[in-house]
């Protein structure tokens, strides 16, 4: 398995679980807050500073780049996300300091809905 950390050193570093070697290390311009994966195939997503919700394939170790890779329409960091795996439904569910809860289908980086309710930041 596998083992991924984010930060703010604008990357994303990647561990085998079981030697705890090093196995990729992905660069951004900005600081990575959040991950969350989708180990069916190999795809981790990131939050970030700028309000963007990043794409990257493992199997490659590259950031997945195009409409299909990014994920944009926060105003503020993104504090928290969720892929899904439920059957055909690739989701990915992202929380904002924009106050904002924000649905993304996974694979077009379309964004399927923006939910407003709260006051301040949502962190989880």
């Amino acid at each position: 398995g596998v083992i991924a950390g984010a930060g703010i050193a604008r990357g994303i570093v990647t561990w085998d679980d079981q030697s705890l070697q090093v196995k990729q290390r992905f660069y951004s311009l900005e600081p990575q807050l959040c991950l969350a994966w989708r180990a069916r195939d190999g795809v981790l997503f990131s939050g970030d500073t700028h309000g963007v919700v990043r794409r990257w394939d493992l199997t490659t170790g590259k950031e997945v780049v195009g409409h299909h890779g990014l994920m944009s329409g926060h105003a503020d960091y993104v504090n928290a996300i969720l892929a899904t795996e439920d059957g055909d439904s690739h989701t990915v569910v992202s929380a904002s300091s924009d106050a904002t809860v924000r649905q993304w289908h996974a694979d077009t980086g379309r964004e399927t809905r923006v939910l407003r309710h709260h006051r301040a930041a949502v962190h989880s």
